[in-house]
């Protein structure tokens, strides 16, 4: 049997749990779930229904009618008599170790509930992060080169006036269109990449090692709870009781009860084997190959690398535009046409600098929050 310690363990781990499952009744309640959650929820929905199922049987009596034949040896009544003697006896019967039973596959059912969830979550990060891209950081970026881009066609509406006033060439012009058609398609670029992002659905909210922790714990516990099962068939206590009726002899009380006990030796080895199963379960979690477990440890060495290197890219693109807008400063008091040129030039370069850089800093953030290291 499990001890009080795995039981309060289990009550305190799948309380939580209990709240989490399925609300199929409520109104709009699929449109605000994720991928994952649905995922989780209808998986639940199945095990938590078969676990009742099963249990309604093992928790309710057993209803039983019988119709034997038997001498008078074993029958009430006249016991000198030996001749046939029909019976009916019609009564119920009840298991306390159905009722065990019954526990442990509702809980079971919770422990795989809380195991599929963690699971679901960290095939959502998969599916999140196997670009290493992330919706905010992408948000970021759009947002700079958005606001810039009411300023670029303010430059290059001038520059065309100026052309038209002989102020400016036309080799200025078609180099201030290309860096505006520059910027227009990068604001486009990331626009769709942010619309991708989003598309996979927003990633869980826990880190990958506590998803990972939270599966173990669940795992484990589902195994003990197994073994328990396989246990509880080595031994029974039940009653029995009801009404018979003898056919042709008196009987002064026409009913019969009955208090069943039974174990079974094996118990004994069995635990051996069970300890066995269960080591046998955690190498097999920890080493399938192509699994979920795997592929979550390729998505996290890809999303540590590239921590790693935008940590690295972050530092040297902040120190670019710090050049350039301190380049810009300097050029902007002059009047000469040369330095509004410049200024120009400069101002574009600064959009784009500035932009990756909005984009490396969130990246950062969320890689590392991802990570559990923010």
């Amino acid at each position: 049997m499990l001890s009080r310690a795995t039981l309060v363990f289990a009550g305190v781990v799948l309380s939580s749990t209990a709240a989490a499952e399925p609300s199929a009744d409520r109104p709009g309640a699929a449109r605000d779930r994720t991928a994952w959650q649905e995922d989780a929820e209808a998986y639940c929905q199945l095990v938590t229904g078969t676990a009742g199922s099963e249990s309604a049987l093992l928790m309710s009596p057993t209803l039983f009618g019988q119709l034997d034949v038997s001498s008078g040896l074993d029958a009430p009544g006249d016991a000198g008599s030996l001749h046939a003697q029909p019976r009916l006896s019609v009564g119920a019967s009840y298991s306390a170790a159905g009722l065990y039973r019954a526990g442990l596959l509702r809980d079971r059912a919770r422990a795989e509930c809380v195991r599929h969830r963690a699971l679901s979550q960290l095939n959502a990060y998969i599916a999140a992060f196997q670009d290493v891209l992330t919706s905010g950081a992408l948000s970021a970026k759009l947002a700079v080169l958005t606001a810039a881009t009411p300023r670029a066609q303010e430059i290059l509406s001038s520059t065309k006036a100026a052309l038209e006033q002989s102020l400016a060439t036309v080799d200025e012009l078609d180099g201030l269109t290309l860096r505006v058609h520059d910027l227009l398609a990068e604001v486009d670029q990331t626009a769709r990449d942010l619309q991708m992002a989003r598309g996979r659905g927003a990633p869980p909210t826990a880190t990958v090692a506590e998803l990972k922790r939270e599966h173990d714990a669940a795992d484990a516990l589902v195994e003990r709870y197994n073994a328990a099962l396989r246990r509880s068939y080595a031994w029974d206590v039940s009653v029995q009781g009801g009404y018979l009726h003898v056919f042709g002899a008196r009987q002064d009380i026409p009913v019969f009860g009955a208090l069943r006990a039974s174990v079974n030796l094996g118990m004994m080895f069995q635990r051996g084997h069970d300890e066995r199963a269960a080591a046998g379960r955690r190498r097999l979690t920890a080493s399938e190959v192509g699994g979920t477990r795997d592929r979550v440890e390729q998505v996290i060495l890809e999303l540590t690398a590239a921590h790693r290197a935008e940590q690295r890219r972050l530092e040297r693109t902040r120190a670019l535009l710090a050049e350039l807008d301190a380049r810009l400063r300097s050029v902007e008091p002059l009047t000469d046409r040369r330095a509004k040129i410049y200024a120009q030039n400069t101002w574009f370069e600064l959009v784009h600098v500035k932009a990756e850089v909005e984009y490396l800093r969130v990246h950062v953030e969320e890689l590392a929050r991802l990570l559990g290291e923010g």
